[in-house]
């Protein structure tokens, strides 16, 4: 197993979501509005507007 949930069971898409949702309540942010896939093309977006080519940020 390469990740594990804070009492030692596999993480499952579950886990995952209910910690992404902790996280962005503490960040003051609606979880109902935000997922991963959501996040993850908001920092590929930052990243091509720094200047970093969109085909870095697929490696």
């Amino acid at each position: 197993m390469a990740f594990a949930s804070k009492v030692g069971t596999e993480l499952d898409f579950h886990n995952v979501r209910g910690a992404f949702r902790a996280v962005l309540k503490k960040a003051g942010l609606n979880p109902q509005q935000w997922t991963p896939r959501e996040m993850r093309h908001s920092f590929v977006s930052l990243l091509t507007d720094s200047g970093m080519p969109i085909e870095a940020s697929h490696t």
